[in-house]
Order: C-alpha cells, then sequence, then structure tokens
C-alpha cells in the first residue's frame, strides 16, 4: 500500500501559493508490481500533475491495483485514460480522480478511434465504485433526449454512460464533487438503468 496525505486544512495553509505534485518519479519506484493500494492526498493548494502517459504507465506498473484515490487533485485525465486503467489492472474495484470529459460524441462510440493501448482489452468485471473530482462534461452532440429515454437524460448522458458499462458491466452509478454534478448524476441514472436491464434478463 501507499498512502500519502497532507491533512492540514488550517487558515494558513489554504493561503500558501499553488504547488504541484509530480506523478513520473513515483511510477519509477522498483517495487510496485505488487502494489494494491495507492492513495494520494496533498494539501489544498498542491495539484497532481497526471497525464495519459502516466496513467498507461500506471496501469503496465500496477497490475495488481485494487483502489487509486487522487480525490480531486489531479489534472483531469481523459475516459480513454480511465478506460485503459480499468481494464488492464483487473483486480481493480475503486477510483477516484478527475476526469476530462470534453470530447465528440463519435469518438466515444465508435471504436476506430480507440487507442492501440485499449485494443483487446476485456471488461473489468470487478470494478464498482467511480468517483469524480470537478469534471465537467462537454461533448460535441446535439443535446436532446434519445428516443425511449427518460425526458431527463441526454445523448451525452447514455454516450459516456454506454462507454462506462463497457468499460465496467458491474459500475451501477458515479459519484460526484464539484463542478458537473448534474450532469455526472444523469450519467449515473442511465449507468444504473443498464445494469437492472442486464440483471432482469
Amino acid at each position: 500500500h501507499i498512502i500519502l496525505t497532507e491533512k492540514c486544512d488550517c487558515w494558513h495553509c489554504q493561503r500558501l501559493p499553488p504547488s504541484s505534485f509530480d506523478f513520473r518519479p513515483l511510477l519509477a519506484h522498483p517495487s510496485l508490481a505488487g502494489l494494491s493500494t495507492l492513495v494520494l492526498s496533498p494539501g489544498p493548494t498542491t495539484s497532481i500533475i497526471l497525464t495519459y502517459t502516466d496513467i498507461s504507465t500506471l496501469a503496465r506498473t500496477c497490475p495488481h491495483l485494487h483502489i487509486l484515490d487522487l480525490g480531486p487533485r489531479n489534472t483531469p485525465v481523459s475516459l480513454h485514460a480511465l478506460n485503459i486503467l480499468v481494464r488492464r489492472c483487473r483486480e481493480l474495484r475503486e477510483v477516484s480522480l478527475c476526469l476530462d470529459v470534453m470530447v465528440r460524441v463519435d469518438v466515444l462510440t465508435d471504436n476506430k478511434h480507440a487507442d492501440d493501448d485499449e485494443v483487446g482489452l476485456q471488461p473489468n468485471t470487478r470494478f464498482t465504485e467511480l468517483e469524480v473530482g470537478p469534471s465537467p462534461i462537454e461533448i460535441e452532440c446535439p443535446v436532446r433526449p434519445l428516443c425511449g429515454s427518460p425526458s431527463e437524460l441526454t445523448e451525452e448522458s447514455i454516450s459516456i454512460s454506454r462507454f462506462l458499462h463497457a468499460m465496467a458491466p458491474r459500475l451501477k452509478s458515479v459519484t460526484p464533487h464539484g463542478t458537473g454534478g448534474n450532469r455526472w448524476q444523469e450519467v449515473s441514472d442511465a449507468l444504473g438503468m443498464m445494469v437492472t436491464d442486464e440483471e432482469d434478463d
């Protein structure tokens, strides 16, 4: 387990200048292959610098990861980066981080846009908990209810939920913290319906 936390939320710490925590050197640690829990919780003015490459490297370096918790502190990563992490780490059950959900809807729904790292990866049936920090949703598509769907569910929400459901069939909801909460609730509602429909079949 690796758990690094900075608990101070006092007035003085809140006024410290912004700083960053570089994730990459941590990945160079020689004994990460058997890591099951990684929790990083820096102070209120510190952000975790995280890239697509970092996530891909983490997935390859820590294949037995069960829990990844970065809270609301990381620079946002894409849904495709999350997809690689969840599918490659077959024992992963819980993730908490910030996502960048600013893509075209066809990038989520068309396999030809899949990265080489994603090809051939199977869904993760153990993954059941996803918490997102401030993660606004902005997808380029007509924002309209889909035929046969509840009126509050837009094409954006359905597209994201389908992507997440294909990644992790047992994921029933997403817990949002901060920006984008209403949209994530729509995604959660759609996910819940998908899982329930499959359980009823």
